[in-house]
């Protein structure tokens, strides 16, 4: 079903998508929290996500933006394993919401992640760096 929301996304005029973007970034948001490898769910957040920015609706993210930004930076930065098809193909959509975020709303991000340099350790700097 979640696969199915991130799909439809994308036909869905600008009003719909601002009507239902603040509730399924608060079910996956939610979701995040229960699932392991959570590749379905990133992948539907970042077509939710470039549908938002292609349509320019971006103020409906606005007010899960920190939790939101906060759940995609932590999965970008977490090395994937390569063992694990999925852990792989989930970094790369985390990394592709960091990039629709970016687009959208590049001071919050850049603030976020300077956050994320200041309180970490020079090798978890050294890591997100990379």
């Amino acid at each position: 079903t979640i696969a199915a929301i991130g799909h439809i996304c994308a036909l869905l005029s600008r009003e719909k998508l601002e009507t239902i973007s603040p509730t399924v970034v608060s079910s996956i948001i939610t979701f995040y929290k229960k699932i392991s490898l959570p590749y379905n769910l990133t992948c539907t957040l970042a077509q939710l996500l470039a549908a938002v920015v292609s349509q320019e609706a971006t103020h409906c993210l606005k007010l899960h933006l920190d939790t939101l930004m906060g759940s995609v930076l932590t999965q970008a930065s977490a090395i994937p394993s390569y063992s694990e098809p999925n852990s792989v193909s989930n970094h790369s959509e985390a990394l592709r919401c960091c990039h629709l975020l970016t687009i959208a709303f590049p001071a919050q991000m850049g603030t976020q992640l300077l956050n994320r340099l200041e309180n970490a350790s020079h090798v978890q700097r050294i890591a997100a760096l990379v």
